[in-house]
């Protein structure tokens, strides 16, 4: 529940301000005298934004903790619901749906659609000096899905880094975010981060004192600085298009000493 209280020393006007949410649902105006409630259907760290008239005025934190590793399947096409899938676990093939799985859930799989794998918790690590390590490979060619994407989000107390990585050719849809740094392939040039996943892969991310350094296959892709720390980490969410498999992960501080591993390395 969400709840703002104007004083009457505001000279403003009150029909300004609304709420963005942080997930995919659409932004709701506050309206003098309502209480505002919202559901969060995925697990994750969201970050509600107060706005009035196009200005962010304040933030706060929504952190949805999982037992364990979690699998939701949802579509481009059906922005209304989303699909919780059976819990997930790291078999021969690494963590992984099946189609039939999806069906049984209410995918249809003849359009595109996108698998979560989120795992929410408080990890002893500061999302500013850290390494991510994962093996994992993208949804081969299917029907809606060409450019076989997979986006790797990490969540941090105050903000978060985000990846979406695809098959080159569809570098106009990347993007990058590190804390407040957001690079679009709509308007950079993001031709070094496409890389082709279908076969599999090594994706490396190493953060040095709120510098990012991306690699996949041990190749560099991209680098950058940014300014606001994010804070502590508080969980990994991986994205496939498609059906993709995460074979192993790892969370490292700088000393190398392991925080988080799951899968077989």
């Amino acid at each position: 529940m969400f709840r703002v209280q104007v004083t009457n020393a505001f000279k403003g006007d009150s029909s300004g301000f609304l709420i963005q949410f942080g997930d995919r649902q659409r932004d709701q105006p506050i309206l003098p005298g309502t209480v505002l409630t919202h559901y969060y259907e995925v697990p994750g760290r969201y970050y509600a934004v107060l706005r009035y008239k196009d200005l962010p005025v304040d933030t706060v934190a929504i952190y949805l903790k999982t037992q364990g590793w979690t699998a939701t399947a949802w579509s481009y096409l059906d922005t209304t619901r989303v699909y919780p899938l059976e819990a997930p676990a790291f078999g021969p093939t690494g963590m992984t749906a099946h189609p039939q799985q999806l069906f049984r859930a209410g995918i249809d799989t003849l359009h595109t659609f996108l698998v979560d794998y989120i795992n929410t918790q408080e990890y002893d690590i500061t999302g500013d000096d850290f390494e991510l390590t994962s093996r994992l490979t993208t949804s081969p060619p299917r029907p809606g899905i060409r450019c076989s994407q997979v986006i790797i989000t990490l969540y941090g107390e105050k903000s978060r880094h985000e990846m979406l990585l695809l098959k080159p050719g569809c570098v106009s849809w990347a993007h990058l975010m590190f804390s407040e740094k957001r690079i679009d392939g709509r308007r950079e040039d993001l031709s070094p981060v496409g890389t082709d996943l279908t076969s599999g892969g090594k994706v490396h991310l190493e953060i040095k004192d709120k510098h990012a350094y991306l690699r996949v296959n041990d190749q560099p892709l991209y680098d950058i600085a940014y300014e606001q720390p994010i804070g502590k980490l508080y969980g990994v969410r991986i994205s496939f298009a498609g059906i993709g498999s995460v074979q192993y992960i790892s969370l490292r501080k700088p000393d190398g000493s392991v925080v988080f591993e799951d899968g077989v390395q």
